[in-house]
């Protein structure tokens, strides 16, 4: 990550003292890390999200599976009854 952070500065620093010089230069390193920590941002943002989604879909997973097993606990007790001939 630091060196992706490095080689974004060093990019738009350089585009920056190409288009206007030293000042160019600081502008454009520091247009290069804001949209790099905007887009690490959206990123963690996305996986968080993600994340949120998974463990929901293992909730519900979870919930379903637990109906599912008491519906043929009711359905078994229900057709073979527990009798002292059974």
């Amino acid at each position: 990550m630091a060196l992706l952070f490095g080689c974004a500065l060093g990019e738009g620093g350089y585009a920056g003292f190409c288009l206007g010089g030293l000042w160019g230069f600081h502008a454009g390193a520091a247009a290069a890390a804001s949209v790099l920590l905007v887009v690490a941002r959206l990123s963690f943002q996305l996986c968080e999200l993600q994340r949120k989604e998974v463990v929901d879909c293992f909730v519900r997973a979870k919930a379903t599976s637990e109906a599912a097993l008491a519906a043929v606990t009711l359905y078994q007790a229900a057709v073979f009854p527990l009798t002292s001939k059974g």
